[in-house]
């Protein structure tokens, strides 16, 4: 497992982030415990950071779209990152094209500490929960994937998107279920 060499600098605290350094985040998380992490897996716990990032901190976790696929919401560019390791563990840390240096370049996993609380509370939670039953929880009836896969004939969802706003609702209702619980 590869973990990124800390850059130099400060931790940047503006969000959204870019999903990779979130993706990297979480990575070495799980790999610091000893804890592997499946591309399936990792989508999943994109997925609910950013949900749970959205309601508590007002502000989305990243600026890249989520999209409804077959197996629930993916992020894209996190998803190319790690296809060629299909249903095996994530061995290297995501990388971006730095067009400055002209060079491939870990994504700084580095995070403000109200982020990296919640994702790691996220990770925690979820962490011991299989990639399937993962999956299952975003394949609810309500959640925001539910909504855009099954979305009534023609009605239009660019590209299979799940806005950032449908997102935020849905897990405004998770929690106040929670807290009703």
């Amino acid at each position: 497992m590869m973990q990124a060499s800390a850059p130099s600098g400060p931790v940047r605290s503006a969000l959204p982030y870019d999903a990779r350094q979130i993706a990297n985040f979480i990575l070495e998380l799980a790999w610091g415990r000893g804890e592997s992490v499946t591309n399936l897996k990792l989508q999943k716990l994109l997925y609910f950071s950013f949900g749970f990032c959205s309601v508590q901190l007002n502000e989305p976790l990243f600026h890249n779209p989520i999209e409804a696929w077959k197996f629930g919401p993916v992020v894209r560019v996190v998803w190319e990152q790690f296809t060629r390791y299909a249903k095996s563990p994530i061995e290297n840390c995501a990388t971006y094209f730095d067009f400055a240096s002209g060079k491939r370049t870990v994504a700084d996993p580095r995070i403000d500490q109200n982020s990296a609380a919640l994702v790691t509370s996220v990770y925690e939670d979820l962490h011991h929960l299989a990639p399937w039953t993962l999956s299952d929880l975003t394949h609810e009836p309500g959640t925001s994937w539910h909504e855009v896969w099954t979305a009534p004939e023609g009605t239009v969802h660019l590209d299979g998107r799940i806005s950032a706003d449908r997102i935020r609702r849905e897990f405004e209702l998770r929690l106040s279920s929670a807290i009703r619980a």
